[in-house]
């Protein structure tokens, strides 16, 4: 699933002023985020429109702030996370990368890059 973050506009201008400043071939990049499963990702976008729903209202955010592990299914409360739940997180990244195919040397423009 694409990744909603500003991780995709910050790498773009990087590469735009790399390109622009230093001559550099920018590198074309995306970010994406994966769940072990699909329920995972059904059950998070679950307590993602129920949170969306309450935060549209006053009393909404009371109950929020009040009762969050009831509001997020048991993913956020008042106390954080448990020694045993910081140990057992897990967070991974993963680069892939491709060279440009040739007939791109001398060019100032690049498929997929907005430079100037």
């Amino acid at each position: 699933v694409p990744f909603a973050g500003s991780d995709r506009s910050v790498i773009g201008r990087t590469q735009r002023y790399l390109h622009n400043n230093e001559g550099v071939i920018p590198a074309q990049a995306g970010v994406y985020i994966t769940f072990q499963s699909t329920s995972l990702f059904l059950y998070l976008c679950l307590v993602g429109v129920v949170f969306f729903i309450l935060v549209q209202t006053r009393l909404g955010r009371y109950l929020l702030v009040k009762h969050p592990r009831v509001f997020t299914l048991g993913l956020v409360s008042k106390q954080g996370a448990t020694p045993q739940q910081i140990r057992e997180a897990k967070f991974s990244v993963t680069f892939k990368s491709e060279r440009y195919k040739g007939g791109y040397r001398g060019r100032t423009r690049y498929p997929g890059f907005m430079g100037k």
